[in-house]
């Protein structure tokens, strides 16, 4: 195990807060700039290539810290203070979470659950940035929480692209599965060691465990729709073979 020494957290609450406006006028910026680039694109199609964008940014650069920058682990952690790689991280992502909070309520695409888990992601990350703690934990929730997302916009644009049911129907099940590993199985362990940790401050153990709980809902919700697709496929497989045998 690599021996990494705590590094102090050297930023004050104006500076957090400049950086957070700083970083959401940037999204702002990149998605005009693919505005520009994609003249003919509607809305939301550039709102999910920004939705990639955020995820390859995000994910690679918690793998390059835990990996090569030998930023330690949660597990391997001796106390919660942030260090400034995770609170770059968690800045950029809340920056992105503002933006896309804004451009959802812009453009009156507000799914009530959506709407939720983006408002407890929010005040989690910005309480996060000011207590100082947790970061590694942040990250790790950042990490898990977007690892999945790349098969949830892969499937708005196939549907996008007016691709058949029966195409779309396993990248469903896949990020349905995948979904509930990380955000059920593996956020219940994590949530757990989150809630029982006495180090952990009142304030992350309430958040932690309400977007635990909007997990839950998003989970219930997938299981309900593949569930639906399925016997909508069959249904009309079925209906098909009726009509060839008559």
């Amino acid at each position: 195990m690599h021996e990494t020494s705590q590094k102090p957290m050297l930023i004050t609450g104006w500076q957090i807060t400049y950086a957070v406006i700083s970083m959401t006028l940037l999204w702002h910026i990149l998605y005009n700039i693919l505005q520009l680039i994609f003249p003919h694109r509607k809305a939301a199609w550039l709102y999910h290539l920004m939705v990639v964008i955020c995820v390859i940014v995000i994910c690679s650069a918690i793998w390059f810290m835990t990996n090569i920058w030998n930023d330690p682990s949660p597990c391997d952690k001796s106390d919660f203070k942030s260090t400034p790689e995770e609170i770059l991280m968690i800045i950029t992502s809340l920056g992105f979470f503002l933006f896309e909070l804004s451009w959802k309520i812009c453009h009156k695409d507000q799914n009530k659950t959506m709407m939720v888990h983006h408002i407890c992601s929010i005040i989690t990350f910005i309480a996060i940035l000011y207590i100082g703690e947790p970061g590694a934990e942040a990250c790790m929730i950042l990490f898990c929480g977007e690892i999945t997302t790349p098969l949830l916009v892969l499937r708005w644009f196939m549907r996008d692209a007016k691709c058949k049911d029966i195409y779309v129907l396993p990248i469903e099940l896949i990020f349905a599965h995948m979904f509930i590993f990380v955000r059920i199985i593996l956020g219940t362990m994590f949530v757990y060691c989150g809630i029982t940790n006495p180090n952990a401050m009142i304030v992350f153990k309430a958040l932690l465990l309400a977007i635990y709980i909007v997990s839950w809902v998003f989970a219930i919700q997938l299981v309900q729709v593949s569930v639906y697709r399925l016997k909508k496929i069959f249904w009309i497989s079925a209906k098909q073979d009726r009509f060839v045998r008559t």
